[in-house]
């Protein structure tokens, strides 16, 4: 009765691989990407954070008199500083409605003592007012006139952000 026993006992072909060998392979192969993909992601992530603090200090800071910030029409961008290899360049936008002229606009937000990306002192803060050409001089009932307002936060290293390179 024995031999009965050991002929019916089922034995697994040793070609087929375990289920355990199958994970340990996907595991080996996901783990390597999702640390690149860690890489690549986490000094963008630093650098948008940093690019959220600059919008952030810009759009709570007082606006001029007379003056409409629209926080509707902001934009940010983290890139290469023209012509400078391996720096970057913080750049803010956003729009206003004043009755100001854009050199009052302007002057204003040089004299703001608004920190830098960082506050680290490395960055200049390079602000441009301009309006469109198109637009009338009163475009509003309350002779208001829209501008765009952009911030340029220079000469910070790139911290292996590829926008950067």
């Amino acid at each position: 009765m024995s031999a009965d026993l050991d002929e019916l006992r089922v034995v697994r072909p040793q070609s087929v691989p375990s289920r355990r060998w199958i994970w340990w392979c996907l595991t080996a192969i996901a783990v390597p990407i999702l640390l690149l993909c860690a890489v690549y992601q986490i000094p963008q992530w630093i650098h948008d954070h940093q690019m959220d603090g600059l919008a952030g200090r810009f759009l709570t800071y007082p606006p001029p008199p007379e003056t409409h910030v629209n926080e509707d029409e902001v934009d940010g961008s983290v890139g290469v500083e023209e012509g400078q290899k391996d720096l970057c360049r913080y750049r803010l936008r956003f729009a206003v409605e004043t009755k100001l002229s854009a050199d009052e606009v302007r002057d204003y937000y040089k004299k703001a003592k608004i920190a830098a990306v960082g506050g680290d002192g490395h960055g200049t803060l390079e602000v441009r007012v301009w309006t469109s050409s198109d637009v009338p001089p009163s475009s509003d009932t309350f002779g208001r006139r829209p501008m765009i307002v952009e911030v340029q936060d220079r000469g910070h290293g790139q911290g292996w952000d590829i926008r950067c390179t």
